[in-house]
């Protein structure tokens, strides 16, 4: 891909992105299930429309009441999730600022999780230890959406966002 796609694609993603770590109890499972979700949404279909051809993923437009929300116009969704994420996450890694703390928190949940083992036809349940750090990723990166900004991370003078 070409490093100036990437680079585009990586600051709209620090903009209007998403990293998530969503915690589901599913029906029939002793453990919650951490999941990671990317997301980009926006009004204009083009660059959500780009994320998908570029990485693969969903596309969906969602709407809203005409005759409650007359001004508001439909958004733009796309987003990937679970495994899928990884190369997208490994891709724009390098290019992101704002969002790489989150990435990067995401890469660790995804890489040091092990799947439920069933050895003999026995169940190994996954240890304390793995839930444990399972649950310190998710805190974590809930706790770094909205923290970093421009100004903290060092990156721009806080008069470069004076309205001229």
């Amino acid at each position: 891909m070409k490093r100036h796609l990437l680079s585009y694609l990586a600051g709209v993603f620090d903009g209007e992105g998403c990293v998530s770590i969503c915690k589901k109890k599913q029906k029939g499972c002793v453990n919650p299930v951490y999941e990671v979700y990317l997301s980009v949404q926006m009004c204009d279909e083009a660059v959500p429309r780009l994320f998908q051809n570029t990485f693969g993923g969903s596309l969906i437009k969602h709407g809203y009441d005409q005759t409650r929300y007359k001004h508001w116009r439909p958004k733009w969704m796309w987003s990937v999730c679970s495994q899928k994420t990884v190369p997208v996450i490994r891709t724009l890694l390098p290019y992101v600022l704002l969002k790489r703390a989150q990435m990067e928190v995401a890469i660790h949940l995804l890489q040091n999780r092990t799947k439920h083992r069933n050895i003999g036809g026995k169940f190994i349940p996954t240890s304390e230890t793995e839930l444990a750090l399972r649950e310190a990723d998710y805190i974590l990166c809930r706790s770094l959406k909205g923290r970093l900004t421009p100004q903290k991370e060092g990156l721009v003078e806080p008069t470069h966002f004076m309205a001229i």
